[in-house]
């Protein structure tokens, strides 16, 4: 690891840490995506939390983090693809509903 990166991924550790510091949350809660598209969901515990940012930003991904609903959410996704909204991820949705703009435009065989 270059010692550009591992700055990059120490100060990305250290955001969390504080963002982290006093909070209890019984449950954590990984939601990726890949372009457009939910990919899915898993729950995280949250002594792994941390591990998990980790491992993401070393991989290449993107990784930000928010609270709702007594559940910590790691909203994950690939550059240099669009940044989810926290309302789509907090449903576990798709950006965009590819299936309603097809039928908008009228291309609605099979689908």
């Amino acid at each position: 690891m270059t010692p550009e990166f591992q700055a990059k991924l120490d100060t990305k550790l250290k955001e969390y840490r504080s963002w982290a510091h006093g909070r209890s949350v019984a449950v954590g809660r990984l939601v990726q995506y890949c372009g457009l598209q939910f990919m899915g969901a898993v729950d995280v515990a949250p002594e792994e939390l941390e591990e998990q940012i980790s491992g993401l930003v070393c991989e290449g991904f993107h990784v930000d983090w928010a609270e709702h609903n007594e559940r910590t959410y790691l909203r994950v996704w690939e550059h240099p693809g669009p940044e989810p909204s926290w309302d789509l991820t907090f449903a576990e949705k798709d950006l965009l509903d590819v299936q309603a703009i097809l039928r908008k435009s009228g291309f609605t065989d099979g689908v």
